[in-house]
């Protein structure tokens, strides 16, 4: 699932999300906007935080789309 998939089906915003995930709020709409690599421990913080409904895929996939889109 992705980031902002999860975050509207459990009605989250990204301040919101961070403060759970235990990451900077600016992370999050990175991930969303899916610029730039997150780093290994953004990664397990947001499955651990989302309890793996959004996956290490999810995350890297939503990345490699953008570039290759944009």
């Amino acid at each position: 699932m992705r980031l902002a998939d999860y975050l509207k089906q459990n009605d989250l915003t990204p301040e919101m999300f961070a403060e759970m995930a235990g990451i900077h709020f600016t992370t999050v709409y990175r991930l969303i906007a899916g610029s730039g690599m997150p780093k290994r421990s953004t990664i397990r913080a947001i499955i651990e935080a989302t309890k793996g409904h959004v996956r290490a895929i999810d995350l890297i996939e939503s990345d490699e789309e953008e570039r290759q889109v944009g």
